[in-house]
């Protein structure tokens, strides 16, 4: 994210990406995300109406850090969207914003969704168990429903913590590219945990899409370049 250091992306894109990689969330739900839906006391968002309907997203503490700074530079308002273009309407072109990101780095076929994916895959590389996953991502498939029944709220906030944690320090604690260990892509054993996830994610249709690879691609983002965004918060 080394471009908003330039200004090259404004500040309130460069939010609208950090949430959605930190939260795995759906692209409408991070940009029409309002201040009167956020639970401040208990950590999270309640989503009136979302692809699956209704529901109560817990989110970790660097979610809720960042959302206090965005509140804080917003002149601390009670309503109204967190993410605001220029005219004080939703954010409404972050697309534009990614495929810049996407095309400066080499990736042009990776899509902004697809931060959704790679967040099922650093939550299951950190050892976050399916379901706990599923309802983090806010799946609410037949076959998992009953799975997710019997979560607790403190298995779930322990594994997005641990999950933010993970996306966060390959941000801050990366070393410099001269010192850089060599990327290791998914093995065969995690994609096979992290496929149906991203399988039940795909669009009908289209041409083939090589979805291994563009969770290989984001994950090598976000070790390599994405730690340079802290010049952007």
């Amino acid at each position: 994210m080394s471009f908003a250091a330039q200004g090259n992306i404004e500040p309130v894109s460069a939010w609208a990406l950090m949430l959605l990689m930190l939260t795995g969330h759906r692209r409408n739900e991070i940009l029409t995300l309002t201040w009167e839906m956020i639970d401040w006391q208990h950590a999270c968002l309640n989503y009136p109406d979302t692809k699956t309907g209704q529901r109560t997203a817990r989110v970790s503490s660097e979610v809720m850090t960042l959302l206090r700074e965005i509140h804080d530079k917003a002149g601390n308002p009670r309503f109204g969207f967190v993410l605001r273009g220029r005219n004080g309407g939703r954010l409404t072109r972050i697309n534009d914003t990614w495929e810049r990101i996407r095309t400066a780095v080499g990736l042009p076929d990776v899509r902004l969704h697809d931060l959704r994916h790679s967040f099922a895959s650093d939550a299951l590389m950190a050892g976050v168990p399916l379901a706990i996953v599923g309802e983090m991502l806010g799946h609410k498939q037949p076959m998992t429903t009953k799975r997710y029944a019997h979560l607790s709220d403190q298995s779930v906030r322990s594994a997005l913590e641990t999950t933010a944690k993970r996306i966060t320090d390959a941000w801050r604690d990366a070393p410099p590219p001269a010192s850089e260990a060599p990327f290791v892509p998914l093995t065969d054993r995690q994609w096979s945990r992290i496929a149906p996830l991203v399988a039940a994610e795909k669009a009908r249709g289209g041409p083939p899409v090589d979805l291994r690879g563009i969770v290989d691609g984001i994950r090598w983002v976000q070790q390599r370049k994405a730690r340079r965004g802290e010049a952007a918060r």
